[in-house]
């Protein structure tokens, strides 16, 4: 009777043994779709923004809002990761030329890539001189090799983490729909940045 109840337990144990491992493989095919999805999802957005299929008109928008509101999104995914997400003082009443969508779809990809390669921090700090804004993106997450920047931005290069960087050409396409460009720049003490440039709209 020993023998019989050992002889369970091993075939119990062997059962939820394989329970585990299929539950484990069903996880790593879930994460794979969902990654799969995300680029898909992509290539849309950038498809329909090279199109010209989400032109629409500019105009003014308040920097601070958009901001504010790009921030709360993000904030999900920094609190996951234990990014602090900074944003510098700044003059709330700045406008910038351009669309509060598109200006969204900038902040996004360029906190999600920061937020996704930093140590501890994400800064986001924002000037206005000489009738233009520049809204910069920096994170602790070490530095970006100089002769890639360039081609980082174009989605003809892997990014930080290996993967297409489709959304660095997510985000330079939707500034240039607003008249505007986007910059990066590998930081000296191991930080990189992004720097969105836009027209300042004066009252």
């Amino acid at each position: 009777m020993e023998e019989i109840f050992t002889v369970f337990w091993v075939i119990m144990g062997l059962l939820l043994l394989m329970l585990l491992l299929a539950a484990l493989w069903l996880l790593l095919l879930l994460a794979k779709s969902l990654r799969l999805t995300e680029a898909v999802d992509n290539m849309r957005t950038l498809s329909r923004l090279e199109s010209g299929r989400q032109d629409a008109a500019l105009g003014p928008v308040l920097a601070a809002k958009a901001l504010r509101d790009c921030l709360n999104r993000m904030n999900g995914l920094a609190h996951q990761r234990g990014i602090s997400l900074i944003l510098d003082p700044f003059e709330q009443s700045i406008m910038v030329y351009g669309k509060e969508e598109l200006l969204g779809k900038v902040l996004e990809n360029l906190l999600a890539d920061a937020i996704c390669h930093a140590r501890t921090t994400v800064t986001i700090s924002v000037k206005a001189e000489k009738k233009q804004v520049s809204i910069s993106v920096s994170d602790d997450g070490g530095r970006i090799d100089e002769k890639d920047l360039p081609y980082l931005l174009e989605g003809r290069s892997m990014d930080r983490s290996g993967s297409l960087g489709i959304g660095f050409a997510i985000a330079r396409t939707a500034a240039e729909k607003m008249e505007g460009r986007l910059e990066a720049a590998d930081q000296h003490k191991g930080k990189a940045a992004f720097t969105l440039l836009l027209k300042m709209v004066s009252y």
